[in-house]
């Protein structure tokens, strides 16, 4: 490093005065000095160079683009104190901000009015062919002479001088030669790999070569070697943001604060921490890849200030004194404080790092996350006030205190000790002269680099922070949301409030904050009406343009028009103000008044759809109804989600009775609001013909219209219905739909939950950015095959799996043509390998998008779309929420309700869903007024489950495969002799320690479905039978210990031995051993569904309830009951009756029905007793061949014909409910099962 005393300071500054000094001349005069200096002079002429050449560029646009391409590090010359020394060309923070972060919108609308820009350039390269038409200037021409001379003297040095090679790297990229740039900062890298200047410079080369990964590593790196190296923080910055990663560049910013940040002063209140999780300087795909980096190991400390940092001014006396003493102070009396950066950096780098925070802040706010927001523009506060002991609140209650002993321009809305300070704008523009008195320099800017301009830079940027945390505070106010820590009552909201807009104000006037100070005191309620004298000098220049009548002096709306005039008077042209002063003068009757101020806002601003509705609603109540209509029209065009203007544009031209194009609402929970429309050209369309809908409704017929609108040749509007930005997407319940199985809940709420989360999932869906703008086109019409997609994830080793995997290849493909589509990956199972092999088409989406998985659906053309999920583990029902086929259809993997608008129709029977759960209205598919079932109170009761229409089958609904896949389905059939032997050796090996006449009664579901009152009957009839025994299975094994210890509580020792547990074995050995039970014992809450399958097919009685009627889950195994005894062949005489038999109703008469069989019952020889359960025994293992319960080809055969009747339903515009009897075509009507509920 040159002798820095051997040059003079003047030339180590960038100035252009003399730097147009020709190579020649100068190399003649340092060419007697002694090396060092010689160093030193030729340096301090080189940087002279650069700095010209990048001013001569800037002033004829051949570098262009100021703001797009990054700028670079020159060297620091003196090195005394750690700091990094100004440098030149200005800091790359400068281009950002004049993009001017748009903060918080003002309060004139209800959403934001400008979305906040992505910071700095964008990946533009540079132009080299702009250099090369600059190398024609003497500027270039000694620049590149500079750099010559510098390479000879740094090969001179044997390349050591790093200063003099940062510095020809500067002249190289100056002059367009980034290869060259690129080569003079990697030496310097070679011998420093620390050199963080040079790393920033390197990354800026790469950005302007469009290598733009390349460069993002190397600023991150630039910023972990050193936090306080703004240069690198910004630049980085401003590339995450080009690119939009937005939360990427809060979390380096984040860490930048907390790399910095001073630890607390102990005696001191610590700084408030607003660091999240991103708050370390890597991003997050780098925490998850460089797990043994901390990041607090991984930034370096920045160098320590000298203690001469440290400003000392006169501040606040003790706020807290001031509070207790509760009296407002005649003046300000001061306390010599010390204003202390929370941050470890110099004062020159404070508007930087306010320029930070600032856009953190910003960023966050345009990420939704207000509180966040609100704590960084806190921050960004505190920092350019010098931080207060009491934080921001301190701070508020200082400025009101000061405010309050104000003796003119002011007025309190209460008494003024608790009151909003009313400040006319004159007077709130001297708030900062008063809290820092005596010129209003913030105590934390002082000593910040830049001079005035910087200083107003920086005093612009935090009156812009005050006014978007006090704009965040005012909507929680009036939304009764979060303020990000503002008080939420009123008035002091207000106060506090005001308090900071006046700060805003008085440090930077901007019509922004005048137009929010005007709409938070319109709606001060005066509760002080007589305000204090205000004299021509507080009042000057801020008198409304108009005097209003009845308007009192002083009051929160005189105060406010005189904020909105202020305002215009900054901006004659801000559409905002003028539509904000309308409404008050409207609000105040002075409706022609209002007029003209709606209209100068459209004027200034034509497409702004708030003026234009209020201006629609103003001309309106004059009268000017067919303006009102014209303006309503430029309103809806200008938003046509802006529901205010939609309805006024329907309610002005039905008060003219202008109907064409009119529309109509169709269809309201059932009720037919308005059958007949009006289209575009004026003709009358009846809403039967349309399939009008409402709410979810309108996507499903949007596609049947679509449908039929091809098939005729005609064309029309299938725009997708727009999910409000505005509606949060509800969260699930905490109790999800799986959980109502084994709660004993009312009908209501099992409804209710499975509804909220199908709400959840459907606005879920239509918030995705991968939906169209249309419905999803229908499928062309059946020809005639129907096509029926399967969607599932449990294609593999899963109960569903074994009931259902023979399903597909049954399928008649002159009928339906079935399409499987599995989303999880295959497990390697036989039940996977069987549906792969046998389904006509079988799609493994495991690895698809919700996207990539419809547009395959409406590739192959889906009529009927199944959901053999439902809301079980694994479901995708967001591809449901996105209707992409016409009918979409739920069985078999949910028992119960989805309560969605995406699930057209269930497949059940009269005993799992009885019809008086169905909801009486609900015939979402029906159109039909003369059909539709009135809303009444009588039928608008709580005690409906299912909004979905049903389709009823013939006989159980619940499908299975035992007849094809079970162990003894292959090969010669086992007569009932042999299998009487066979079971009867399995009951010896299974329970060798049993008596012959002990009669088994099981239970193999799992463990979560028993409940206390079933397991209390199973008690009891232990009790009453003693030589029963109760086998369960260890599923889970921890439930073992718990039921045994309360089988001692509730029925004593000697039943407690009684109760059996044995292991859970291999489906195949399960099937098996099932049948050595005499009899199963259902469970209540949720009863066997696949497990009572199992054990029919066995031949094992069932005893089953059907304890609530609203609960699928808790009647499956009456309904396998029912289906299970065959009704044709020689047994139908002998099983008649049965199962009417095995279906009970509630608990006792359960209890009553086992004993009476278990009693009934005893062993006459090895395997053979007599009489009752034996025989019904013998029915069910004979009959298992007829039975329809087990004829899977019977199943499907039922099901193609309930494809084909919902089809044909859906086209001809929907029949709600279909019960299929004993004719293939079904009926609408009254089909039933063995079993039903005639409840």
């Amino acid at each position: 490093m040159p002798n820095v005393s051997t040059v003079p300071y003047a030339l180590l500054q960038p100035t252009t005065d003399d730097a147009h000094f020709p190579p020649d001349a100068f190399l003649s005069s340092v060419q007697n000095l002694n090396p060092n200096s010689r160093r030193d002079a030729i340096f301090s002429w080189a940087h002279r160079v650069y700095a010209a050449l990048l001013e001569s560029q800037q002033k004829t646009q051949r570098i262009g683009r100021a703001n797009s391409v990054p700028h670079i590090k020159t060297p620091k010359r003196a090195v005394t104190t750690g700091v990094p020394d100004s440098y030149f060309p200005r800091p790359a923070y400068q281009a950002l901000r004049k993009q001017s972060f748009q903060g918080p919108a003002s309060p004139s609308s209800p959403y934001p009015q400008q979305r906040f820009s992505a910071l700095g350039h964008g990946p533009t390269p540079y132009d080299a062919a702009q250099g090369a038409q600059g190398q024609r200037t003497g500027y270039q021409q000694e620049a590149k002479m500079a750099l010559k001379i510098l390479e000879e003297v740094c090969a001179q040095g044997g390349w050591k001088w790093l200063d003099g090679m940062l510095i020809a790297g500067c002249l190289a990229y100056g002059l367009s030669d980034l290869v060259g740039a690129l080569g003079w900062y990697g030496r310097i890298l070679e011998r420093d790999g620390n050199h963080v200047e040079a790393m920033s410079n390197l990354a800026s080369t790469l950005f302007c070569l469009e290598r733009l990964e390349e460069a993002e590593e190397y600023w991150k790196k630039a910023v972990r070697k050193r936090p306080g190296f703004f240069e690198a923080v910004e630049h980085l910055v401003s590339l995450l943001c080009g690119q939009g990663r937005m939360a990427e560049a809060v979390g380096w910013i984040g860490g930048v604060q907390k790399a910095l940040r001073r630890p607390a002063v102990e005696g001191t209140p610590k700084e408030t921490n607003t660091q999240d999780s991103a708050g370390s300087l890597r991003s997050p795909a780098e925490k998850a890849s460089k797990t043994t980096d901390s990041p607090a190991s991984s930034v370096a400390t920045t160098d320590t200030t000298s203690s001469g940092d440290t400003i000392h001014f006169d501040y606040y006396q003790d706020d807290e004194e001031a509070q207790r003493l509760k009296t407002p102070r005649p003046q300000v009396t001061t306390t010599t404080l010390q204003a202390r950066s929370p941050y470890n950096i110099p004062p020159n780098d404070t508007p930087r790092m306010l320029n930070l925070l600032h856009a953190k802040a910003n960023m966050l706010y345009n990420l939704t996350r207000t509180p966040e927001a609100a704590s960084a523009f806190e921050d960004a506060v505190l920092l350019a006030v010098g931080g207060h002991q009491n934080g921001l609140s301190g701070l508020v209650q200082r400025i009101i205190n000061t405010l309050s002993t104000l003796t003119e321009g002011v007025s309190f809305s209460g008494p003024s000790s608790t009151g909003a300070v009313l400040l006319t704008p004159s007077m709130a523009l001297k708030t900062a002269e008063l809290v820092f008195p005596p010129h209003g320099e913030l105590p934390g800017l002082m000593g910040a680099a830049g001079g005035k301009q910087g200083s107003k830079a920086a005093r612009s940027t935090t009156s812009n922070a005050l006014l978007s945390l006090a704009k965040i505070w005012q909507d929680g106010m009036f939304t009764g949301g979060s303020k990000g820590g503002a008080p939420t009552t009123t008035p002091g909201g207000v106060r506090d409030i005001l308090a900071l807009y006046y700060l805003s104000l008085s440090l930077h006037p901007s019509p922004s904050t005048a137009n929010n100070v005007g709409i938070l005191l319109a709606n001060v309620q005066q509760v002080n009406p007589i305000p204090r004298p205000a004299t021509a000098a507080s009042t000057a220049g801020t008198q409304p343009p108009i005097p209003v009548p009845g308007v009192v002096p002083g009051s929160g709306v005189d105060l406010a028009l005189h904020y909105y005039h202020f305002g215009l008077q900054l901006d004659p042209g801000h559409a905002h103000l003028y539509t904000n002063l309308g409404s008050l003068l409207k609000d105040l009757d002075q409706l022609p008044l209002a007029v003209k101020m709606y209209e100068k806002a459209v004027t200034c601003d034509p497409s702004f759809d708030i003026a234009l509705a209020n201006l629609a609603n103003a001309v309106k109540d004059q009268g000017r109804v067919e303006e009102a209509v014209e303006y309503y029209r430029r309103a809806v065009r200008a938003n046509p989600e802006f529901a205010e203007a939609v309805c006024g544009l329907g309610g002005g031209l039905g008060s003219i009775c202008a109907w064409v194009g009119r529309g109509g609402v169709g269809v309201k929970d059932g009720v037919c609001v308005d059958r007949w429309h009006v289209d575009e050209g004026g003709m009358l369309v009846d809403a039967l013909a349309v399939g009008g809908g409402r709410t979810w409704g309108v996507t499903r017929a949007l596609q049947w219209r679509w449908y039929h609108d091809r098939r005729l040749g005609r064309k029309g509007d299938y725009t997708r219905p727009q999910f409000p930005a505005t509606v949060p997407v509800p969260t699930a319940p905490t109790v999800l739909p799986f959980h109502t199985f084994t709660c004993p809940l009312t009908a209501q709420q099992v409804r209710q939950i499975s509804q909220r989360n199908g709400i959840r999932i459907s606005c879920s869906t239509l918030r995705s950015p991968w939906l169209p703008k249309t419905v999803y086109p229908p499928p062309n019409p059946p020809d005639p095959v129907i096509h029926v997609g399967y969607v599932s994830s449990d294609f593999n080793n899963h109960p569903l799996a074994h009931l259902m995997q023979s399903v597909f290849g049954f399928h008649d493909t002159a009928r339906v043509k079935a399409h499987c589509y599995a989303t999880t990956p295959s497990d390697g199972s036989p039940h996977r390998h069987q549906i792969e092999r046998e389904a006509p088409v079988f799609v493994d989406a495991s690895a698809w998008t919700p996207a990539q998985l419809i547009q395959r659906i409406l590739d192959d053309g889906i009529h009927i779309l199944v959901n053999l999920n439902g809301f079980t583990r694994g479901a995708r029902n967001e591809v449901f929420a996105a209707r992409p086929a016409p009918i979409l259809m739920s069985f078999m993997g949910f028992a119960g309700t989805l309560g969605a608008e995406w699930c057209d129709y269930l497949l059940a029977d009269t005993t799992t869903v009885p019809v008086s759960t169905v909801r009486p209205w609900r015939r979402n598919v029906v159109i039909k007024p003369e059909e539709v079932v009135q809303e009444t109170e009588e039928n608008a009761k709580e005690g409906w489950v299912y909004a979905e229409n049903v389709v009823f089958t013939k006989h159980s609904f619940f499908c299975n495969d035992h007849r094809q896949s079970a162990p003894d389905a292959v090969g010669p059939r086992v007569t009932w002799e042999e299998e009487v032997t066979r079971r009867w050796k399995m009951r010896k090996e299974l329970f060798p320690d049993i008596a012959d006449d002990t009669i088994i009664l099981a239970n193999f579901n799992q463990l979560y479905k028993l409940d206390p009152t079933t397991y209390r009957t199973w008690i009891r009839i232990l009790t009453r039978v003693p030589n029963a025994v109760l086998w369960l299975l260890r599923f889970p094994e921890t439930g073992e210990k718990n039921l045994l210890h309360l089988a001692r509580l509730w029925g004593g020792e000697e039943v407690a031995k009684r109760v059996r547990f044995t292991a859970v074995a291999r489906k195949e050995v399960h099937i098996s051993r099932g049948k050595v039970a005499d009899l199963f014992l259902d469970t209540g809450e949720c009863g066997g569904h696949t497990t009572a399958a199992d054990v029919l097919w066995g031949g094992t009685p069932v005893v089953t309830g059907r304890r609530w009627r609203g609960k699928m889950c808790s009647r499956v195994a009456a309904s396998l009951v029912g289906s299970a005894f065959p009704r044709t062949g020689p047994l139908a005489r002998e099983a008649e009756g049965m199962a009417g038999k095995m279906v009970v109703g509630g608990e006792e008469e359960y209890e009553r029905r086992v004993v009476e069989l278990c009693k009934g019952m005893r062993y006459v020889g090895e395997g053979r007793a007599m009489p009752e359960l034996m025989r019904i025994r013998k029915v069910l293992f004979e009959g298992r061949w007829e039975s329809e319960l087990f004829d899977t080809r019977r199943w499907v055969r039922d099901l193609e014909g309930a494809y084909e009747r919902v089809w044909r339903g859906w086209e001809e515009g929907g029949e709600g409910d279909v019960f299929l009897d004993e004719g293939e075509e079904g009926r609408y009507g009254g089909g039933r099962v063995v079993g039903e509920d005639e409840e």
